[in-house]
């Protein structure tokens, strides 16, 4: 979209991409991630306007393919323009305020000011906690609809919205003649008054450390470490039979998980369950959730999201993404099974398990031993991409 788009909602002083910058310095997961928030069309004049965001993580060398961030149907025009971005240095959580015509179908009341849709705006709210991947569910925190038109001020909304996020809030101020309180001097649909309201967003709650765990007999548990940022972790064991593995993902306060399902894999072979059978359940204790999964085809990067995690009763619940590598056989986790992972194994035959050998018992079995061996020997020539 280039400058001096004119749309119904702001048909005098018209709109433009409105790009908007903010960059990660917290610290925390996705630091030194940039994300870019803009407008865009369509088709060009057909005032059917989207909110995409993208992201960078080399210094915005690179960017990734747009998200939508506005989840009105894709089907009707309607216009979302003057998008804002911000992040709550807190939390990391980033958010987006934008002017929404979606509901505006030009029928008097429920539906708009008056017989023209996509006139009337709304404006809306929503954010990210996985780095710009996903967006939560929009929320509409003005109450009801304005239209510029009516304000009669020659400039419509402008471009002028304020925005701020802080401690699990989000800020919000924007131009407004809804009325909906009853407080605007010049009544209904006149002059524009200032309206704020608060949207809530996940609190302090970020993952510490997400890991798969097996138990190699009596030798105890040992963790794989699965980072949500860059490559995936590479899970090197299998215990044979259904795939099962384990994902133990520790928050950083105690949680409650309330999503349906509770966790899913949205890509990659394989589902949340235990002994081929799918539930979708998982296990809270305190501030550690444990992912139990089965079916997993090797040779593959699964996605696990765990559903409506809430760190606190006033905070909405958000969900978190885990990145999952399972090549068996990779004792040296360089995401191929060649030659070097068979005589790293072989090296190892004999040696009580330990924190340095454990990717070599790949069988789990608390011993380093020939049938390991023949597990490493078998998929030799697999990788991860």
């Amino acid at each position: 979209m280039g400058g001096f788009d004119y749309i119904p909602a702001q048909n005098e002083r018209s709109i433009d991409a409105e790009a908007g910058l903010v960059w990660d310095a917290t610290g925390g997961p996705f630091n030194n991630r940039i994300y870019l928030v803009y407008t865009d069309e369509t088709v060009n004049e057909n005032n059917d306007t989207e909110i995409y965001v993208r992201t960078s993580t080399d210094d915005g060398g690179t960017w990734t393919a747009p998200v939508r961030v506005n989840d009105d149907p894709l089907g009707p025009i309607r216009s979302q323009f003057l998008p804002y971005i911000v992040l709550d240095r807190t939390t990391g959580t980033v958010a987006v305020g934008f002017h929404d015509c979606r509901n505006d179908n030009g029928v008097p009341g429920p539906g708009g000011t008056n017989t023209i849709p996509n006139d009337d705006a709304e404006y809306y709210g929503t954010f990210s906690t996985d780095g710009g991947l996903t967006w939560a569910p929009n929320r509409r925190l003005s109450g009801g609809f304005s239209n510029a038109t009516d304000s009669g001020n020659g400039v419509d909304y402008g471009d002028y919205v304020g925005l701020d996020a802080h401690a699990g809030k989000l800020y919000t101020v924007w131009a407004d003649n809804a009325n909906c309180d009853g407080t605007n001097p010049n009544g209904t649909l006149h002059a524009f008054d200032l309206y704020t309201n608060t949207l809530m967003l996940p609190g302090s709650i970020t993952v510490n450390s997400a890991v798969s765990r097996k138990t190699h007999g009596a030798a105890g548990n040992f963790d794989i470490a699965m980072p949500l940022t860059g490559s995936s972790g590479v899970e090197c064991r299998t215990t044979g039979g259904t795939n099962d593995y384990t994902l133990v993902v520790t928050f950083s306060g105690n949680v409650t998980v309330t999503g349906t399902p509770q966790a899913q894999v949205t890509s990659g072979t394989g589902c949340v369950g235990s002994d081929g059978v799918c539930t979708g359940n998982v296990t809270v204790s305190g501030a550690v959730v444990t992912v139990p999964l089965t079916n997993i085809a090797n040779a593959q990067v699964i996605n696990v999201r765990i559903n409506g995690v809430n760190g606190a009763a006033d905070a909405p619940a958000a969900d978190f993404n885990i990145p999952m590598g399972i090549l068996i056989g990779d004792t040296s986790a360089n995401r191929i099974v060649n030659a070097t992972d068979v005589s790293q194994t072989k090296s190892r035959v004999g040696q009580p398990v330990d924190t340095t050998n454990f990717r070599s018992d790949v069988n789990t079995s608390g011993t380093l031993n020939a049938s390991d061996v023949a597990i490493v020997k078998d998929k030799v020539g697999t990788s991860l991409p």
